[in-house]
């Protein structure tokens, strides 16, 4: 009976022993698999493939060419460099142009069927409008294809308006800090300039 018990003991402090080094082993290969997979995922994320994608979803809600530099996509932000919004009747030069722009919609909410946004960052954004000679808007922003969702709140900073008159110089207003937020199912609109024009 001792000797059985005693083969039974050693044959358990042997697959012990063989537990004690799989395992370790085992949450490491664990580890590097998940590691490798969220290299490549944050690859993917800030690729030009994925700033392709952005960049057709984007001009599929604002009904026009958006075109975009870089984008970073995280978990539960993503942002946007070099945002270009362009005309709907093909002018060569954007109306809108965005150094960077930051929305609380990660790579799961983006990529899904219905992406929004309920905040959005802008910085360093300018916007040209192009008048005629008698004061008329010239600047022919799209129409959105479809509206399901509200508008984000819109937080801009370090903002340009350049006026573009026929027969005019050029008129550039600096330093606009501005938000329009929704407030008792309105948005409101507020601001301020730091150009002393």
């Amino acid at each position: 009976m001792d000797t059985a018990r005693t083969s039974v003991d050693v044959l358990l402090m042997k697959r012990t022993s063989r537990l004690r080094v799989i395992i370790p082993i085992l949450a490491v290969f664990v580890l590097a698999l998940v590691g490798a997979f969220a290299w490549a995922a944050r690859g993917y994320l800030t690729s030009r493939h994925a700033a392709d994608q952005v960049e057709a979803r984007l001009s599929n809600v604002y009904g026009g060419r958006v075109r975009l530099e870089a984008v970073d996509i995280g978990t539960d932000n993503s942002e946007l460099k070099g945002m270009r919004l362009y005309e709907e009747d093909g002018e060569e030069d954007p109306w809108l142009v965005v150094d960077g722009a930051r929305a609380d919609i990660g790579a799961w909410a983006l990529f899904g069927d219905d992406p929004a946004a309920s905040d959005l960052e802008l910085k360093g954004a300018t916007i040209t409008l192009r008048i005629d000679e008698a004061g008329h808007l010239l600047t022919h922003i799209p129409r959105p294809i479809r509206r399901k969702r509200a508008l984000p709140n819109v937080h801009v900073s370090d903002g340009t308006v350049i006026f573009r008159q026929a027969g005019r110089p050029s008129l550039m207003v600096h330093g606009i800090e501005a938000s329009m937020e929704l407030e008792d199912d309105r948005f409101v609109v507020k601001g301020q300039i730091a150009d002393p024009l």
